[in-house]
């Protein structure tokens, strides 16, 4: 099986900017729903925190690509993804709280339908059991999917996220074809990925992010 990963699916300048872009969306994502998030007053859990990142994420992650050639975002059936080069096809999955690894992590029925059976058909994944191994035969072609799955939760916000493809096994469980982290570079650090997005106005804030003062406020300061 060839080796695959991010840097081959989308290779060169373009490559690092979509993966600086995707993780300052989900640096993002993680802090606005940590600022908001109040167990105590309104009731706020980690299942909510899961489903807000994951609502929040696709918004983001939009208007932080939508100026990278041959990158698009679309929905189907309410699921969201990029298209990358009218091909292949990148997804996003929130980990469950305290998962390990991408091997805890599960999928929608439509997700599941969509990139993972497909995955394994496109592979002609076949698996056989050899002296209580798992052994896996393949094709060299590439799998048309990938998925990013991002971990966090709402005391620790964002904490990493891996990229890979997942398959069908024959038990119905999850496998990965390959699998990496997906973190910058050393030369990818730093780099700025707001910049198509206006800063969250400070709470009180007007149109145009200013703030009324009481007068008392100001006399007070040139007394």
């Amino acid at each position: 099986m060839s080796v695959m990963s991010f840097e081959a699916l989308v290779p060169g300048s373009r490559g690092r900017e979509l993966r600086v872009a995707l993780l300052g969306a989900m640096r993002r994502a993680y802090t606005e729903n940590v600022d908001r998030y109040d167990p105590d007053g309104i009731g706020d859990d980690a299942t909510w925190f899961g489903l807000s990142v994951s609502r929040n994420l696709p918004h983001i992650v939009d208007a932080l690509t939508r100026h990278l050639e041959g990158v698009e975002a679309r929905r189907t059936s309410n699921t969201f993804f990029l298209q990358i080069d009218g091909a292949f096809e990148l997804y996003f999955c929130k980990a469950p709280p305290n998962a390990p690894s991408v091997e805890a992590v599960g999928f929608d029925s439509h997700v599941r339908s969509r990139i993972v059976t497909r995955n394994g058909s496109h592979l002609q994944m076949r698996l056989d059991l050899v002296g209580g191994t798992t052994r896996a035969l393949s094709d060299e072609a590439q799998a048309p999917y990938a998925v990013i799955v991002h971990f966090g939760g709402p005391e620790s916000g964002f904490e990493r996220a891996v990229v890979g493809a997942p398959y069908v096994l024959a038990d119905s469980d999850l496998g990965w074809e390959w699998q990496e982290p997906f973190e910058e570079t050393a030369s990818e650090e730093g780099r700025s990925t707001v910049r198509a997005l206006a800063p969250r106005p400070k709470p009180g804030a007007g149109e145009f992010g200013l703030v009324l003062r009481p007068a008392a406020d100001v006399a007070d300061e040139h007394s």
